[in-house]
């Protein structure tokens, strides 16, 4: 008998046994055919390529693409982009470990940079590319730390800074990120139609496409609503800057006003200092979380010992 061009031949005794050993060989035929095809193992797969693989279909269209590919770019830096997948040991991702340590980089985000390289290997792995696991350092200890802020005159440093230095946009988009609680990601997306400019300095922004799902628009303060006049008529993105150069730019200026020894210190504290700011008016932990775009409580309860110590006089008048 012939299937799909494959010839097969028994000698049989009898009519029957030849149709019972052609049944045989049909259902042994088609079962093969039917089989997934085992991807060859690939032990040239290199650092950059698996991450380029990853980047299709692990992260493709999702809303922290752009931050896993600025971690992953620091990471094959180091690693070399042409340095096979399966040759890294311990040895080099435990020194990759100490590497964005020794740069400042807080114990969570090291370990979100290495999870992204074991998450490189998964993929591979999963694929059949690779028939090996990600040799990982053990995690380091996160630790429970309180979130930096600005007080009000870094914040008028860091703008005055940008102003002085040329960026006179990014000093708008620094000050819109504190008033707003906006992160960086969603007002690089934020175009003049997001804004609702009702007059006498009343107005809204709406975030489209915000990092919990959540769509909603929040109220302008006079500051932001002022900027918000400056690029109503802009057509395309309001502030045409990359993750990475206003990464860059805020250490620099960081230097530039002297606050280099605060490590913890990046543009995305103006969340923080913003959420600060609401919880030491004694504003509720609810209307923070929507003010913010929060999914939940628990993201949020971290400022909730500012709105303790606003409770002081509770303690006064009980011991007076």
């Amino acid at each position: 008998m012939t299937h799909e061009g494959r010839r097969k031949q028994a000698v049989c005794q009898s009519k029957g046994e030849a149709r019972a050993k052609q049944k045989e060989l049909q259902a042994m035929l088609f079962a093969k055919s039917s089989e997934p095809q085992q991807r060859k193992l690939n032990s040239d797969l290199t650092l950059g390529e698996a991450y380029r693989r990853s980047m299709k279909v692990r992260w493709a269209n999702t809303k922290g693409a752009e931050t896993v590919q600025c971690y992953l770019d620091k990471c094959c830096d180091f690693l070399g982009w042409t340095t096979k997948l399966t040759d890294l040991d311990s040895t080099d991702l435990a020194a990759l470990q100490q590497h964005f340590m020794a740069a400042g980089n807080a114990n969570a985000t090291v370990n979100k940079k290495l999870n992204l390289i074991k998450s490189l290997f998964v993929d591979a792995k999963k694929d059949r590319l690779i028939n090996v696991a990600a040799p990982m350092p053990k995690p380091l200890q996160e630790k429970n730390l309180r979130d930096e802020v600005f007080t009000r005159e870094e914040e008028r440093a860091f703008a005055e800074w940008f102003q002085q230095a040329g960026h006179p946009e990014l000093a708008d988009m620094f000050l819109f990120a504190i008033d707003t609680c906006a992160r960086c990601g969603e007002l690089r997306k934020l175009r003049a139609h997001d804004f609702t400019l009702y007059g006498k300095g009343k107005g809204s922004v709406t975030f489209e496409d915000r990092k919990a799902n959540n769509l909603g628009s929040v109220p302008l303060t006079a500051r932001a609503y002022a900027i918000a006049r400056k690029y109503r008529s802009r057509e395309g993105p309001l502030w045409n800057y990359s993750l990475k150069q206003v990464c860059e730019l805020f250490n620099q200026a960081k230097a530039g006003v002297g606050l280099s020894h605060r490590t913890r210190l990046t543009f995305h504290c103006t969340r923080h200092s913003c959420a600060s700011r609401l919880a030491a008016a004694n504003v509720s932990l609810a209307m923070i979380m929507r003010y913010g775009g929060w999914s939940s409580l628990t993201s949020v309860k971290r400022y909730l010992h500012i709105q303790v110590d606003a409770l002081d006089p509770c303690v006064q008048a009980l011991e007076g």
